[in-house]
């Protein structure tokens, strides 16, 4: 009875020695037990990676230490890795690209489509470069980023929608 009393204190000692006539556990015990780390040895000592004739050509030298038979059949267990590499990192740039729109430093251009002499030069105090009728652009004199108009101007400027495209003026801009 006396050694089961003992294993019982043991395992309520948290594994350190406790003697029978102690009425309990000192409370200068540790509180919790060493586990043992299989991480350390794995990491100091790796598994080795054979080829698979390398591995049998290891097992028939051990086969002749145990003194075994030679034509014992061999059982294998294959496991294969097919994970891919991670990419954590982002490769260096190698080359520049060419942005298709350039960013300008320079201001715009700005074409003013008006007949009117008070219009034209108040459009040319505002800071417009060119001021006319639809002869600025049928003559191919001006080519400017911005095209403006004024409403009484744009039945007129009408056959020049071809020719601007996409820089046509709009009533609703």
């Amino acid at each position: 009875m006396a050694s089961c009393m003992r294993t019982v204190l043991k395992v309520l000692s948290g594994g350190h020695r406790v003697t029978p006539g102690t009425l309990g556990v000192s409370h200068l015990a540790v509180s919790h037990l060493a586990t043992r780390s299989y991480a350390a040895p794995a990491r100091f000592y790796p598994r080795p990676v054979l080829s698979p004739t390398d591995a049998v050509l290891k097992l028939k030298l051990y086969q002749q230490l145990d003194a075994t038979a030679p034509d014992q059949p061999v059982y294998i267990d294959l496991k294969l890795d097919m994970k891919l590499e991670k990419k954590k990192k982002v490769d260096a740039f190698v080359s520049m690209v060419q942005l298709p729109h350039l960013f300008t430093t320079g201001l715009n251009t700005v074409a003013v489509f008006t007949e009117n002499p008070k219009e034209a030069r108040l459009a040319r105090e505002n800071g417009a470069q060119f001021v006319g009728g639809t002869e600025l652009v049928l003559e191919d004199q001006v080519s400017a980023d911005f095209y403006i108009s004024v409403p009484e101007m744009l039945p007129k400027i009408v056959p020049l929608k071809n020719k601007l495209r996409k820089k046509f003026p709009k009533t609703k801009r």
